[in-house]
Formats: structure tokens, sequence, C-alpha cells
């Protein structure tokens, strides 16, 4: 699962680690924090892939100027990483890493190209831009508070806790949503002052500013130009079969045993079976 926070203050150094530790739960593996002037980035690890402390976060570049802090799973890791052997001398075979050094190499380009469920955070100190992105379809939860000059964003709002002077005036249609839906749709959460990052969009801000300017940018729009595939049902089956396959057999990326949450339903049941299938194939 992992955790990320991070705090963008003349105060973040002091409220890291405490911040840090709030959600801890998130990875018992391994915690770490990085304050870098007054940009602070913690992370708590639950080790998925490459489980050694060479893979550990914050994870820095090897020139010292980019770091990043990613919670969630890229699973065309490999395939984005093959790309870049003949420019980077991996030191790990972390999907953290490659997210690093692809986005080096490509920029904002890189994250339309990643196939997975991602909340992550890069800081290149050179030009001091702050980028923090989210995934896709918001699978992995990402929520910032915007607090006059600071800028707090992380894994859970528990992580804000600690902070003192924000606002905590409550959003009463957010905790109806909750109470009706078992959710709140859009940005909205139970606190004003607490916003969700939106599924398929980046912030971006820059630490060396003297006055705090947040950009939201999308990056991600789901793909439909209203176009008709005429296929008859056996070819159907085929192509969904292939791309169920493809799907669950990238799911399976993982160097610790692999779990399943079975509800009883046709949906989790076929997942189990496919992945059964896999496993059965490549064994």
């Amino acid at each position: 699962m992992c955790g990320i926070v991070g705090i963008l203050s003349d105060r973040s150094s002091d409220l890291i680690s405490s911040c840090n530790q709030m959600i801890s739960h998130r990875g018992p593996d391994g915690a770490g924090v990085y304050v870098y002037k007054n940009l602070a980035l913690g992370h708590n690890r639950l080790s998925i892939q490459d489980l050694s402390e060479s893979a550990n976060q914050p994870m820095h570049s090897d020139d010292g100027n980019y770091t990043i802090i990613f919670n969630g799973e890229i699973y065309n890791h490999n395939e984005i990483r093959s790309s870049l052997r003949n420019k980077i001398n991996f030191k790990t075979t972390s999907d953290t890493e490659t997210l690093l050094y692809a986005y080096i190499e490509n920029g904002q380009k890189i994250f339309n190209r990643l196939n997975g469920i991602f909340a992550f955070a890069i800081i290149n100190k050179r030009s001091g831009d702050l980028i923090i992105v989210r995934d896709q379809f918001g699978v992995k939860p990402l929520y910032y508070c915007i607090n006059g000059n600071e800028l707090f964003f992380g894994s859970e709002i528990k992580a804000f806790l600690k902070i003192s002077g924000w606002n905590r005036e409550l959003d009463y249609s957010a905790l109806f949503n909750y109470l009706q839906l078992l959710y709140s749709p859009g940005e909205q959460t139970p606190f004003q002052n607490i916003k969700k990052l939106k599924p398929g969009h980046f912030l971006k801000c820059n630490i060396y500013s003297e006055n705090l300017n947040v950009k939201f940018n999308k990056y991600y729009e789901l793909p439909f130009d209203g176009t008709r595939h005429s296929l008859n049902e056996k070819d159907q089956i085929s192509l969904l079969d292939s791309k169920f396959s493809k799907a669950v057999g990238r799911q399976l990326l993982s160097d610790v045993p692999v779990g399943f949450f079975l509800s009883g339903g046709v949906d989790s049941s076929l997942v189990v079976a496919k992945a059964r299938e896999i496993f059965r194939i490549k064994n």
C-alpha cells in the first residue's frame, strides 16, 4: 500500500516526522523522511517489488537533483525500463526507480504511458519544480491542503492532523455524501480546506517562489472518438479474454506472495480463475 506525505512550509522540518508517523500503518517495512530547504517529504513502505533497502524511499537520482516519493505500482514498468536501459544504469529492480528516471528522461509526457495505480511527488531541486501526480482513474488516494503560503499533501487526511493553523471547518455536504453514498464524489472531503487531487491530474508549484502559485493540469482524458468496431460474438469474447488476461497478468508482478480478496461475486472469481490459469502456464 505505502503512504506518502509532503509539506511545503517554513516549518516543514519540524513537522514531517510526526506527520509521517500518523500514516505509519500504511507501510510496516520501512519509513524515511527527507528535508530540502522548505520542502519535507515522508514515506512509509510496504515492500512489493525489490525488497532490498536500496529501493527505500524517499529515493534520489544519481546526481542528487531529483527526489521521489511514490505510493502504488506501475504494471508496465519493465517495458518502460527496457526503453531506458541504454541511458540509465539502474541500481534496483523497483518500479520506483523506473518511474523516477522515466520522468527525468521524458518529463510530463511519461504520465500517459504509465499503466498502474499511483500517487507520487517529484522535486527537481535545480529548477525548484514540485510535481504531484495521481493515477488516471484515482485508484490511489491523494489529498492536499493549501493554507496561505503553505502546501500539505499526502495519502491520508490523518497525516495533516499534527499540523496546526489550518481551517478545520467541516464540509457538511461532503459528510452527507459519505452517509448516502459511502464516498464523496469529486474533490470534496469532510474538511472544507482539504481537497482530493482529481484523477488524471497533476499539481505543480515551485518551492523557490515567494508566493505559492499552485497550478492544476489534466493529463488524461478517457479516450472516446465515437468509433464503433463491428465484431461478431466470437471475436468479441476472444478480444475480451486477451485484454483480461493481460490486465490480470500485469498485476501479478510482485517479489512477495500474491493474495486475493474474494467477495463471492463473478468479478473476483474471474480474476482468481484467470490468475490460476496464468500461474499454471508459467509453471
